[in-house]
């Protein structure tokens, strides 16, 4: 059964989204994998819809479960933007509390957690970003494993980094069923090309210092392991200006006429790096500088997002963990990355990001900023390997700066 969006001629009909359809159709049960930007929507709203037309007697409900509340509403807009009515879909969440009698509901994962028993029925259950639900014992795991259907899919750009998970997964949803990788998806122009900019910065006060627990030059390796990373942490926070200014300022000028996000983990250095940010754009361009964290109100993000789309020399500062999964911006250029991470889920999805194609662009490039400190140069290296392995890319160009405390 073909969507309503089939039948317009603007539409990209892609041969792997009828793939997956099918492979999902023939087995009824089980996990997809595939890239961000591969229309993985698309793939979860056809295969309910036909479904629904094939077993009208015997499927009258489908729930699609996302982690978050404003994947509600964008996975909302999506299946709408595919020709589905407000009568056949619908909205379950802490901003739609009413569930209605559609064929298909979107609800999250924190909702479900007091609302679950306001649910009908569900025939068939969809889970999007479906390795943010495996965790055994978990609350999320248990609420998958409970609904009374053999009918389950699971979607997501990368599977769980642990035995562990994904055998949860698995054992839940069912097993992987097709696959579609983002180096396939480069190789056949589906999304934005992958440029990767590694902004090193040697900071000499820590070259100085052979005392210092995360210098490179310390010959003597800390006992505690986490004092190290947790000085490391918090010197990188306590100099962010120093450590930052000169990358920035790169990177804006690398980047004129274009939008850029910036992703880091720890809320007290996001917020010193947001107002950093507006000083250093000037009086005629903070208008242009948004900062996201757990904490903005999931309406106001998607304000967020629409300006995004409709603006130039847009500077977004955000939490990772409320921008690496899910988050549709299809006018976004530049990512640059301000955290410190090895997680080879959250480098792929975070990327991901910026990676859906735009009219604006032909190819998205990725900032990653590090330092000459042991855990900046360990996770880095881990960094480059996943770089290689996920979209064969390696590191484009090397921009370093060297930075010192100046003493007047």
């Amino acid at each position: 059964f073909e969507l309503p969006c089939e039948s317009n001629e603007d539409f990209e009909n892609r041969d792997y989204q009828h793939e997956a359809v099918e492979k999902n159709l023939k087995r009824g049960r089980g996990v997809t994998v595939m890239a961000t930007g591969s229309g993985k929507s698309f793939v979860i709203a056809k295969t309910l819809y036909s479904l629904l037309k094939t077993e009208p007697e015997k499927i009258k409900h489908c729930l699609i479960l996302v982690p978050t509340t404003n994947l509600v509403i964008q996975f909302y807009k999506d299946l709408l933007s595919y020709g589905l009515t407000e009568d056949e879909v619908s909205m379950f969440s802490s901003k739609e509390k009413e569930c209605k009698n559609t064929s298909i509901i979107i609800s999250n994962r924190q909702w479900l957690n007091n609302h679950i028993d306001e649910l009908p029925h569900i025939d068939v259950l969809q889970v999007d970003e479906a390795h943010t639900f495996s965790s055994p014992g978990s609350n999320s795991s248990d609420m998958v494993a409970n609904f009374e259907t053999n009918i389950k899919f699971g979607c997501t750009a990368t599977l769980p980094n642990t035995i562990d998970r994904n055998w949860d997964l698995i054992g839940n949803v069912g097993p992987v069923l097709y696959k579609k990788n983002a180096k396939d998806m480069l190789e056949d122009d589906y999304i934005s090309d992958l440029y990767i900019t590694s902004v090193k910065v040697r900071d000499k006060d820590i070259d100085k210092d052979r005392q210092c627990l995360f210098s490179l030059n310390r010959k003597v390796s800390s006992e505690n392991i986490q004092e190290a990373y947790e000085l490391e942490r918090k010197y990188i926070t306590d100099n962010m200006r120093k450590l930052y200014e000169l990358p920035f300022c790169y990177i804006k000028n690398e980047s004129k006429g274009t939008n850029t996000l910036f992703l880091f983990d720890y809320i007290e250095f996001g917020k010193s790096f947001y107002e950093f940010v507006k000083k250093e754009m000037g009086r005629l361009g903070k208008d242009k500088v948004f900062y996201i964290d757990g904490q903005i109100d999931v309406l106001e993000r998607e304000k967020i997002r629409k300006t995004i789309e409709e603006t130039e020399d847009a500077i977004i500062v955000a939490q990772s963990v409320c921008f690496n999964t899910g988050i549709n911006i299809k006018k976004l250029h530049n990512i640059g990355f301000i955290f410190n991470s090895k997680s080879g889920t959250k480098i792929i999805q975070s990327i991901g990001r910026g990676l859906r194609k735009h009219e604006t662009k032909k190819e998205m490039h990725l900032y990653d900023i590090n330092f000459n400190f042991k855990y900046s140069e360990r996770h880095f290296k881990e960094r480059k390997r996943i770089y290689k392995k996920e979209y064969n890319k390696d590191v484009t160009q090397e921009v370093l700066f060297k930075v010192e405390t100046i003493y007047v």
